[in-house]
């Protein structure tokens, strides 16, 4: 671990995960959501409308744009230029969300749609650049650790907003969250800043057509893709959904969902940390696999709205897995790619991760309510679970 630590487009690349775990975990995780809910929508029956549409848009166009830029920038050697473009703009775009004219619905909606649009493509080149920096053996190892030390990030963040957040927002105390948001933007800046110093230009021109992607000859990458699918539709639910779910079926209040989720970011430093480690020294697929097994006993513990003394327990479970699965997603993908196409790829990777996690979601709200209960919806998800980690398991 030690050469990570003075490897300077390594450490420069874990930093990244450190800054932007602030915003995936303050604004569309816990503190914008409520804020997002309950004052700029006024709890009206639409609020979860509104959010759901915000997420499903910025998952839709982050979809279709990911493979096309990741593709375009392996074509051109313009990785680094993509990498650092979209990155500001997502900062930007948190910025306005601090400003008086975001506590208008329309722009509420607008800002917070680009700064989510913006974050997911940033993420697709900056995956992707796992397999500029680090050699086979490594990937594993660095995947878990910046993915660990992203949760620590986000624990940081939470601290130094804390104070901004602890209460329901209203009349008197929303401009508390505006500084919290404007908080998270700076954070995420400043320690964005070495990743766009160091991270290495890719000087990598190909005479390739844009549109004849690389993934139709790359039958384990496409297949890994189509299982991974099926895995983010339950991950994302849980991750944009847990605030709201925590409110509403148990009755906690901001400060206490942002416990909860304190409680799953300290674990996940560690477990995601492990699992990297473990993962290389015996096996990415069974270490994976275990990951998925611990999310089918979450989903179903949800489904049945364990009793709130039993939350702990989930908070557990849930800290073990919610970075571990991604991070090993991460690392397997990159295994089964080459380094030349490692944009594309991991722009198909968020068109994989993003088309599962909206249909997840809009299947989820439909059932409920065509059936007015969550508990067949969360069944769904648990078989979704099952389904996509066969096709992985099929990879030989």
């Amino acid at each position: 671990m030690s050469k990570f630590l003075f490897d300077k487009e390594k450490i420069s690349w874990v930093f990244y995960d450190f800054a932007n775990s602030a915003y995936i975990l303050l604004i569309p995780g816990v503190a914008y959501q409520i804020f997002f809910k309950e004052f700029i929508f006024k709890d009206e029956v639409k609020a979860p409308f509104y959010w759901g549409m915000a997420l499903t848009l910025s998952s839709l166009l982050s979809s279709f744009f990911a493979p096309l830029f990741g593709r375009f920038s392996d074509n051109f050697g313009l990785k680094k230029h993509f990498f650092t473009i979209i990155s500001i703009l997502t900062i930007i775009f948190i910025f306005f969300l601090s400003l008086p004219l975001a506590l208008i619905p329309f722009y509420a909606f607008l800002f917070f749609s680009l700064a989510q649009f913006f974050y997911t493509l940033s993420l697709s080149f900056y995956d992707s650049y796992i397999k500029e920096i680090a050699k086979e053996e490594e990937v594993t190892i660095l995947s878990g650790f910046a993915w660990g030390f992203g949760f620590l990030g986000g624990i940081f963040c939470f601290l130094l907003t804390l104070n901004y957040f602890k209460e329901k927002p209203n009349g008197e105390n929303f401009i508390l969250f505006q500084r919290g948001f404007l908080t998270v933007a700076f954070f995420y800046l400043i320690f964005s800043l070495p990743s766009f110093i160091f991270l290495p230009h890719i000087k990598r021109k190909k005479r390739e057509k844009i549109l004849s992607f690389n993934l139709m000859k790359n039958k384990k990458a496409l297949r890994f893709l189509i299982g991974f699918f099926f895995i983010m539709q339950v991950i994302t639910k849980v991750i944009y959904f847990t605030a709201s779910f925590l409110s509403s079926a148990y009755g906690l209040n901001p400060k206490e969902i942002l416990i909860f989720t304190l409680i799953v970011q300290i674990i996940g430093f560690f477990s995601t940390w492990f699992s990297g480690v473990f993962a290389s020294k015996f096996s990415l697929r069974k270490i994976f696999f275990t990951t998925l097994l611990i999310w089918a006993f979450i989903i179903f513990f949800i489904s049945i709205e364990i009793p709130k003394n039993f939350l702990i327990f989930l908070c557990l479970l849930l800290g073990v897995v919610i970075g571990s699965t991604q991070s090993l997603g991460r690392a397997y993908l990159s295994s089964l790619i080459s380094r030349e196409y490692s944009g594309e790829y991991f722009g198909f990777n968020i068109l994989s991760g993003k088309a599962g996690g909206t249909l997840g979601v809009f299947s989820f709200g439909l059932l409920s309510s065509i059936l007015k209960t969550q508990f067949i919806p969360w069944i769904v998800l648990l078989i979704f679970i099952f389904i996509g980690g066969y096709i992985i398991y099929k990879i030989k």
